[in-house]
């Protein structure tokens, strides 16, 4: 089911009391949240990756601003782009983490780096944390679609919840996978993951691109 299809009303409906500020900073925008859809992007494989990364923060820092109180103050298109990252560009990423990026580390790094109770963990949270960004899903559709959340005040903690939640979690891949990433996957082992993430996409990385 799509984002936006219809879904069942969960209990009466009230006005939404969230607020969720976007300012007008560049890097808190919420603007470009949509990339290009180039294949040429996956030559840095690991840029895109952390591009990834600071998508989710600046939605995880306009969503932790929700309070109650106050009326929503983001444009539907601004919506419409947090529940497509979530509902589709996410699942990418952590396709191309657990299936590309992961596995490569684990054949690359040495015992002493001790990365293979970290990537379990972060594996784990990708999972651990999926109820919760649905959750959040459903509230922003129903705005979306009706102006309205059942409960504001409900929203309005789990949008911050989870915002911390993904923080944390970007906090340990941006401190300890990617610079071993960086460190430890070779040139031929860079090309191969930008491509599987290409392919992901329905896209090709040319060799000679």
């Amino acid at each position: 089911m799509s984002p936006l299809e219809p879904r069942p009303a969960r209990g009466s409906e009230t006005i939404i009391v969230a607020r969720i500020d976007v300012t007008a900073a560049a890097d808190n925008s919420l603007q470009d949240l949509r990339p290009a859809d180039q294949s040429d992007r996956f030559r840095d494989p690991l840029g895109f990756i952390y591009t990834e990364h600071y998508r989710n923060r600046i939605i995880c820092n306009t969503l932790d601003s929700a309070t109650p109180a106050q009326r929503l103050n983001l444009s539907t298109q601004e919506l419409e782009a947090i529940v497509d990252f979530y509902s589709i560009d996410r699942p990418l990423h952590v396709a191309d983490e657990e299936k590309s990026l992961f596995p490569l580390l684990r054949k690359r790094c040495k015992p002493s780096d001790n990365l293979p109770q970290i990537l379990a963990l972060l594996e784990a949270e990708h999972r651990s944390d999926q109820p919760l960004i649905d959750d959040v899903i459903d509230g922003l559709v129903s705005i979306i679609r009706r102006g309205v959340v059942a409960d504001p005040d409900l929203f309005a903690a789990r949008c911050r919840a989870m915002s911390d939640f993904q923080r944390r979690h970007l906090a340990w891949e941006n401190s300890i996978v990617m610079p071993l990433a960086k460190r430890r996957l070779s040139a031929p082992d860079l090309v191969d993951l930008g491509r599987a993430m290409a392919e992901r996409r329905g896209m090709t990385l040319d060799d000679d691109s």
